[in-house]
């Protein structure tokens, strides 16, 4: 199992820096090491939060737009708020529930052009506590629709998870699409429903 990446062997916290990798400098193993890193990072920190007692009554699972981040079930990844040149606007907002610990790891902007240059993921309602924040514009430089985190980012359970998204192009509403490349760690046998805030 990779060492935890936010905590050292005795749970202090480590204070790390994670950018974005376009996918066209990762090989295919790269990429499969990354993942499964962050599924560890992911069950280290569900087991540290008390989410369970043993690995074995935890499952993880992708990410689901709507049931986990209250996307829109017709259009799981799409935007719902217009881009604004210039301006940042939310992407989604989310609270987590005491069963649930997030790891999100990469992300994908499925339109062309690509219409966002900055994604921010922080951990509060107000968008204070800032976790991650990746400039997008390598992506587009070099036509890449996919770029992987250096170092997961993980949403502890009870945790807000607040993700904005800064415009480049103007857009209208509901005519982006941008998918969070993300795993989540729960008890196994829990019902997955829409969330809350």
């Amino acid at each position: 199992m990779a060492m935890n990446m936010l905590y050292d062997t005795e749970g202090n916290p480590r204070f790390t820096k994670s950018y974005l990798i376009p996918v066209g400098d990762l090989s295919l193993e790269a990429r499969v090491v990354m993942r499964q890193d962050s599924d560890n990072i992911l069950i280290q920190n569900a087991l540290r939060l008390r989410v369970r007692d043993d690995p074995k009554d935890l499952i993880v699972r992708d990410i689901l737009p709507n049931a986990d981040l209250g996307l829109a079930a017709s259009d799981d990844w799409l935007v719902p708020v217009a881009g604004v040149v210039g301006a940042e606007s939310v992407y989604f907002s989310v609270a987590l529930p005491n069963t649930v610990v997030h790891a999100y790891y990469g992300i994908s902007v499925e339109t062309v052009p690509f219409t966002f240059s900055r994604i921010r993921l922080a951990q509060s309602a107000t968008a204070t506590n800032v976790k991650g924040v990746f400039q997008l514009e390598q992506l587009f430089s070099r036509l890449e629709p996919v770029g992987y985190f250096s170092q997961p980012v993980i949403f502890p359970n009870q945790q807000v998870i607040r993700v904005l998204l800064m415009a480049r192009i103007a857009s209208l509403l509901n005519t982006q699409r941008v998918t969070l490349l993300g795993r989540a760690a729960e008890p196994i046998g829990d019902t997955i429903s829409s969330p809350g805030l």
